[in-house]
């Protein structure tokens, strides 16, 4: 058999697999779950501990290595301080207490930000 005769043998069988095996898109493909972005955040995600007014959003971080200033992007587009550097460092995040909620009957208390900040830094 020539070179031309085996490349032609060779295409034809890959054809033949790909087609019983379902590559051919016709939807009967395995789909794999989705992984999570990892900058995407919710109340979903987080239940009960969720410390926000908005049901989602993403998270930015500023720096490398585990530093750095996060900040919370909200549905809307707004960018709010997580921490202390994201206040110095990040000029049009605004304050989170606008979205931040409160955690007991008195108001006193508000939910906690460290997972949403940990995870931020996890982003650097």
């Amino acid at each position: 058999m020539t070179g031309i005769a085996k490349r032609l043998v060779m295409t034809l069988t890959l054809l033949s697999v790909s087609a019983c095996s379902g590559a051919g898109g016709n939807g009967s493909e395995e789909q794999t779950p989705e992984e999570p972005e990892p900058d995407k955040v919710s109340r979903a995600m987080m239940g009960k501990k969720w410390p926000l007014t908005v049901d989602d959003g993403r998270l930015v971080c500023i720096g490398s290595n585990g530093l750095g200033a996060v900040v919370f992007v909200a549905p809307d587009g707004t960018n709010y301080a997580l921490n202390v550097a994201a206040e110095r460092q990040a000029k049009d995040a605004v304050d989170i207490d606008a979205i931040w909620t409160d955690d007991g009957p008195d108001k006193a208390l508000r939910k906690d930000l460290e997972p949403l900040v940990l995870r931020g830094l996890s982003l650097c």
